[in-house]
């Protein structure tokens, strides 16, 4: 199963959440495109289970902004 999030960045990149559909025991697997911006970007998302009480548990997400930038000025890049 998929979920699909917006970075809410001002960008059109997503984050993919891939779980399997067990109640007993979950795993997650989180993805994005590369983060091609100069500023880092977080997310914070959060789980709810109703089985046997309402539980909830929060996935801090975050990704860097790019490692390298080019200077169009010079016509260098700088790692």
């Amino acid at each position: 199963m998929n979920t699909i999030i917006n970075w809410d960045d001002g960008t059109n990149d997503t984050i993919c959440l891939t779980y399997n559909d067990n109640v007993e025991n979950q795993n997650v697997s989180v993805s994005s495109e590369p983060n091609n911006t100069i500023q880092a970007r977080s997310k914070t998302v959060t789980f709810q289970t109703i089985t046997g009480g309402v539980a909830t548990q929060q996935l801090d997400i975050e990704q860097q902004s790019r490692e390298r930038s080019y200077s169009q000025g010079y016509g260098a890049a700088y790692k």
